[in-house]
């Protein structure tokens, strides 16, 4: 087979960045370096974007549709891809349903592990529900759980940057979407008892302004950033969610030598080892997060130092595109009946 003569979408719907974005520049960086042809469509275009910037910045090609329903009907009569992977409830509902029509092998990764409420339950328990409709990928144990038995468990990965050290400050920082699953609302709970430390937050969501108006002199809100700009200004990386999948952020963090405290949620507890790569502790137990910020930052500097290395190491072994991108062409071929 000539790679480059077959193509493999991505297919998300998406108004801003956040983990799924991430984890689709990384695939499609990765796949593209492998020799395949990909291709990212967006559900509907919201306009501006910062995934079609860097989708352009890297060469990778992309469409928008227009929201609805037959024009994706009319995208996959006319382009037919060889795999079509699918990100998210609504684009993997959708994908699966008119991509079994076309005779499209469809692959589908579940990202999130959160319990949701309302409407947003009711497309998350027709998402799960149809999963057989597709090869599924689960990005943890605890995801692929919910998922039918035949489900492939798939670490999320990142690209390993060059790296190197900027002197200790003591900054603490909570990196993803403020909302409740990913417990921003603990964070700033945990800076207010640790005044010794310099707190900030990144990104944006609907608990920003309740959070900004109680918390603002205890943590800066940085708001929704290219983190590329500001990951060497990090020192530690605190993640109090209530529920995970395999976060994107932990992983970024990571690979530059940032070591993650995090709750035993998701696929933490397998990412992080304990005092080696960072820390897990039990979920909303604030004092203990505090007791940990405390020890880390009395911390002799060459053990310090050691850890963020170790979690570097880890990373590059277990969550680079060289250990996970050859899983995932084998999942399309075997889709494609190649």
């Amino acid at each position: 087979m000539d790679k480059s003569q077959q193509t493999i979408w991505q297919l998300l719907d998406s108004r801003q960045p956040g983990g799924i974005e991430s984890h689709i520049l990384e695939l499609c960086i990765g796949l593209k370096e492998a020799g395949w042809a990909v291709k990212v469509v967006f559900l509907t275009d919201y306009g501006r974007h910062p995934l079609k910037e860097q989708l352009g910045a890297h060469s990778i090609a992309y469409k928008c549709l227009d929201g609805k329903a037959n024009s994706l009907w009319e995208a996959l009569s006319d382009e037919k891809p060889l795999v079509l992977h699918t990100h998210g409830y609504k684009a993997g509902f959708l994908g699966r349903f008119f991509g079994n029509f076309h005779r499209v092998p469809v692959i589908s990764t579940y990202h999130a592990g959160e319990e949701t409420k309302g409407k947003l339950a009711l497309y998350t328990f027709l998402d799960r529900l149809s999963a057989p409709l597709s090869t599924p990928i689960a990005v943890s144990k605890q995801i692929a759980k919910k998922l039918p038995k035949k489900t492939h468990c798939i670490n999320n990965f990142v690209s390993i940057p060059d790296h190197s050290p900027t002197p200790y400050q003591g900054r603490v920082a909570f990196v993803g979407r403020l909302s409740e699953e990913k417990g921003p609302d603990l964070f700033c709970k945990i800076a207010q008892r640790s005044p010794q430390l310099s707190f900030h937050l990144y990104g944006d969501g609907p608990m920003r302004k309740e959070l900004e108006e109680t918390y603002g002199n205890h943590v800066t809100f940085h708001g929704q950033v290219n983190m590329e700009d500001h990951w060497q200004n990090i020192d530690l990386l605190c993640m109090p969610s209530r529920f995970e999948g395999l976060p994107m952020a932990a992983l970024e963090a990571m690979a530059r030598s940032i070591p993650v405290l995090a709750s035993n949620v998701g696929a933490f507890p397998v990412l992080i080892e304990q005092n080696q790569t960072g820390w897990v502790l039990p979920l909303e137990q604030l004092s203990e997060f505090n007791t940990a910020l405390n020890h880390w930052h009395h911390m002799d500097t060459h053990l310090r130092q050691m850890i963020g290395q170790t979690a570097r190491q880890k990373v590059k072994a277990l969550y680079s595109p060289q250990a996970i991108i050859p899983q995932i062409e084998e999942i399309y071929l075997q889709a494609a009946g190649e």
